[in-house]
């Protein structure tokens, strides 16, 4: 199987209770989530991004990710 036919997924929710907007805050310059994917995209060519964080869907993202819009109840 070739790096073009895997696709990662990264499921980002905001509903964190041990520690709020975790997914978005600030780690060594950059937010956890970019980092996920900045790691998914080293061995894939696609990343979904599924979250309920207007942020994130707002955010300009690598032409290779994909925003899917969670509805809150699903998260």
């Amino acid at each position: 199987m070739s790096s073009s036919e895997i696709v990662a997924v990264v499921p980002v929710r905001a509903g964190s209770k041990g520690l709020p907007n975790k997914n978005i805050m600030d780690f060594n310059g950059l937010p956890l989530y970019m980092r996920t994917v900045l790691q998914a995209l080293r061995v894939t060519k696609k990343v979904i991004i599924s979250t309920d964080i207007e942020g994130i869907i707002q955010t300009k993202l690598p032409k290779e990710c994909i925003i899917d819009k969670r509805p809150k109840y699903l998260s």
